[in-house]
């Protein structure tokens, strides 16, 4: 599928989960309250990055072998679903004994089957991510592009039957979550089914190509999200609630670099951007997207989440418009990110995002205690900033393009 073909599907698919995914978390927003939002966004964030610590290796290597040597897609699927049954029983059966001894770090406010249902869900996230990355690899791109669809489709429509049918609070939603990542799981694994047999060797081949891109990766995943933590920690769980709006916004609007970089990997993989000029096209108008979006937001943004959210979230506005350059930079930035990833994650993939944490984490630390939610959107934006600096002059070292070439117009 050309680069053109495969981005107006996956857009089109793209557009389909944003809409349902913001009328899902403006239902959750309305029912769960300030501090049952700020609840969910701690759990959502840890299973997040369980999810990346456990699979992530594993997601970056399938998509990389499936591209590189279509002809093993049955043994990465077949590795893939052992290595997920493992996942399961160890860390479910692990979660089960822990939640009945004092190990459990209760300060955090979450029963012993929220913790059960979380950790189930990180091990579904992974193999959901196996299977996906399969079809990404493989240039599947419309499958790629409806399993988000599915899922989010299933999420919504299940948590409008759990508010008919059940006492609707945290531990509800984990149970649509869960439910909803599992059938979209199985469809995922459906259509990237291919015989194949178990090969130890591959398996380790995975990691090891996939290690790389899973740090790099978890780092960045950092970097936008451990605020969430901190904000949690100086403040409280009504106040994150609040700050969680923002988050879920911003993550919407990196939506749509997410979609063009996606598109552009197994371009990358299979050699058909060696001469940089598919990724320096779409970084341009990937830059236009995102100051096109900035500016709407600026315009509309309080509105949008009075009508959306209710007027206890209204202070979510003014984190998200200091969040608005930072989120400009790095979406521009995450398309030559892609580039590098596909080229092997050279160093600067890993201590780039490494660095910009670093300085997220330090200038949170200051400015959340002395200016709030202002002052982590403020210190998110000026990490994404330098973050994505690093990244333009590593893309410019590694494909000598100046900063005309760069730059829309």
């Amino acid at each position: 599928m050309n680069y053109l073909r495969g981005l107006s599907v996956t857009a089109l698919a793209t557009g389909l989960t944003f809409c349902l995914g913001f009328a899902n978390q403006a239902l959750l927003a309305r029912l769960l309250g300030t501090e049952g939002r700020g609840h969910l966004a701690l759990v959502a964030t840890s299973v997040l990055l369980g999810g990346l610590l456990f699979g992530e290796w594993l997601s970056r290597g399938n998509a990389y072998h499936a591209g590189r040597q279509p002809q093993r897609v049955g043994s990465i699927w077949k590795n893939t679903t052992w290595y997920c049954l493992a996942l399961l029983a160890g860390t479910v059966g692990i979660t089960v004994i822990v939640a009945g001894t004092s190990l459990v770090p209760w300060g955090w406010p979450f029963t012993p089957v929220q913790l059960t249902l979380a950790t189930a869900l990180i091990t579904v996230l992974v193999a959901q991510r196996g299977y996906n990355a399969i079809l990404l690899g493989s240039d599947r791109l419309a499958p790629y592009a409806l399993i988000p669809l599915l899922f989010i489709t299933c999420y919504l429509v299940f948590n409008a039957l759990a508010l008919s049918w059940l006492e609707f609070g945290l531990t509800t939603v984990l149970i649509a979550w869960l439910a909803a990542a599992t059938l979209a799981m199985s469809v995922a694994a459906a259509f990237a089914a291919s015989p194949g047999a178990v090969v130890g060797g591959l398996l380790r081949s995975t990691s090891c190509v996939g290690g790389r891109g899973a740090v790099s990766a978890t780092l960045i995943f950092l970097l936008f999200r451990s605020d969430i933590y901190l904000v949690e920690h100086f403040l409280d769980a009504p106040a994150l609630g609040v700050y969680a709006i923002a988050i879920v916004l911003a993550e919407m609007i990196q939506r749509g670099p997410n979609v063009a970089g996606a598109v552009l990997l197994p371009k990358v993989l299979r050699g058909a951007d060696d001469d940089h000029a598919t990724s320096l096209v779409v970084g341009r108008w990937t830059l236009l997207f995102s100051l096109l979006v900035a500016g709407m937001v600026i315009v509309a943004g309080r509105p949008l989440i009075y009508w959306c959210f209710g007027d206890d979230y209204i202070g979510a506005y003014g984190p998200l418009v200091w969040m608005l350059p930072g989120l400009v930079a790095a979406g521009f930035a995450s398309i030559l990110n892609t580039k590098l990833a596909g080229q092997g994650y050279p160093p600067v993939t890993l201590w780039g995002p490494a660095v910009a944490l670093t300085v997220n984490v330090a200038l949170n630390l200051v400015l959340i205690p002395r200016a709030g939610l202002i002052g982590a959107a403020q210190a998110t934006s000026v990490a994404y900033i330098l973050w994505a600096l690093i990244v333009t002059i590593a893309y410019q070292r590694h494909t000598g393009s100046g900063w005309r070439q760069l730059l829309p117009g």
